[in-house]
């Protein structure tokens, strides 16, 4: 199983797939691969991806943080 195949599970299960715009990324290949799955539901850049999942969160959570804190707070989880 690669990423690609990755994507039709999430896709399957009622997730939501972003890609990210192949121009922003040194691993171009990959992002050819997934957008050639059509199992996505977006290609955007990383900034727009943030803000949306930001304003998606914020909306559906009601938070009080800015976008700045928001985007530390996630590099810090991945980076535990």
């Amino acid at each position: 199983m690669d990423g690609s195949d990755s994507l039709e599970i999430v896709k399957n299960n009622g997730g939501i797939v972003f890609i990210e715009q192949p121009f922003e990324c040194d691993a171009t290949a990959m992002l050819e691969n997934a957008i050639n799955t059509k199992k996505f539901d977006k290609i955007l850049s990383l900034n727009d991806m943030s803000k949306l999942i930001y304003d998606k969160l914020k909306y559906e959570n009601d938070i009080e943080i800015s976008l700045d804190d928001f985007l530390e707070q996630i590099y810090l989880l991945l980076h535990q």
